[in-house]
């Protein structure tokens, strides 16, 4: 499930790169890695999202809370 969520935001975000709700959406993915059923492929997810909220939203409180990728 993480990976399926993960992947989802991932496309979401780079559709809707000026939504305000993107950073949170990034930092509940990366949370969702953290406290899922994961496999080999969920941590380059995380990090994935984890880069992309550091990224273009480093601002932001999603992104100073979250300080791991998983």
């Amino acid at each position: 499930a993480p990976n399926y969520l993960v992947g989802q935001v991932l496309a979401w975000v780079r559709a809707h790169p000026r939504d305000p709700r993107t950073p949170e959406a990034l930092a509940l993915a990366v949370r969702a890695t953290r406290y899922g059923c994961v496999d080999a492929g969920t941590s380059a997810l995380s990090r994935a999202a984890f880069q992309l909220l550091h990224t273009r939203y480093p601002a932001t409180p999603w992104a100073r809370q979250t300080k791991y990728w998983y």
